[in-house]
């Protein structure tokens, strides 16, 4: 994305809070979310209407579409990806919209899915290197520890002092 379009996002996210701040589009914006109560990403109560990007002409335009259910209901998450630049992951849409059960992974403007769509993507190989990871943090933090402390040793899960054995 070039730094011209992420300035005249900033640029307008800056006008467009104070259309937020005026009382008439308060009350459209609890009317609308009265009458779609439900996030459409996520299935979480919704807070505020989510515009798309012609919707950002001017005041007007941005009060009808909210008036006229142009907008998407957002949850207040699903509101902040978007304010933060993020855009829903079209497979994750399409996923979701089959089954809504599905979770809505958010993405960068530049990738064209989420991990978790990429082909090759194994949720079970994920999930044994990062046991694996640990375990190996876990093997070198206890071997530092036996250098460090030579008269200890794990006893049930512990470290405790290495017995004397008795002398003869």
């Amino acid at each position: 994305m070039s730094p011209n379009l992420n300035a005249a996002i900033d640029n307008r996210t800056a006008a467009m809070q104070s259309w937020w701040r005026l009382p008439e589009y308060i009350k459209e914006r609890k009317a609308f979310v009265k009458r779609r109560p439900i996030c459409d990403r996520c299935g979480r109560p919704a807070s505020t209407p989510g515009h798309s990007h012609e919707d950002y002409r001017d005041f007007e335009t941005y009060l009808n579409a909210v008036k006229t259910d142009k907008c998407e209901s957002l949850c207040s998450a699903c509101n902040k990806m978007e304010r933060s630049g993020r855009r829903p992951c079209p497979a994750c849409v399409e996923k979701y919209a089959r089954d809504p059960t599905v979770r809505i992974h958010y993405i960068t403007r530049d990738q064209e899915t989420c991990r978790y769509c990429e082909p090759g993507y194994d949720p079970e190989r994920v999930k044994y290197l990062r046991e694996s990871g640990r375990r190996m943090v876990n093997r070198i933090n206890r071997k530092m520890y036996r250098k460090l402390h030579p008269g200890k040793e794990i006893v049930g899960g512990r470290w405790v002092e290495k017995k004397q054995e008795a002398m003869t």
